[in-house]
């Protein structure tokens, strides 16, 4: 991970729903933080569907083209189950502490 430029944004709810993850992008986008490591603390969230994975992923990418990063952290229940199933790790880093 990338020292320096760190936004942490938890998530209180315990689903994640592409709408949600609008909402965070937009938060990032308003913050400016599109050159630092922005880290997503699903600490909280048990459920997530796919569509917001893939919504992440394309964060992510974007904060990259601008020299940042995007990583997840505290994923559990059906969400890590279903980040492990699609073989996210590659696409969508998960941290263990934030």
């Amino acid at each position: 991970m990338v020292a320096g430029n760190l936004m942490t944004i938890r998530h209180e709810t315990s689903s994640l729903c592409y709408a949600d993850v609008v909402r965070i992008d937009s938060q990032i986008r308003c913050c400016n933080k599109l050159s630092g490591t922005v880290v997503i603390d699903l600490t909280n969230t048990t459920r997530t569907s796919t569509a917001a994975f893939a919504r992440l992923i394309l964060m992510r990418r974007r904060l990259m083209k601008s020299g940042g990063d995007l990583f997840v952290s505290g994923l559990g229940g059906q969400a890590v189950a279903l980040y492990k199933t699609h073989r996210l790790t590659d696409l969508l880093p998960h941290v263990n502490d934030v």
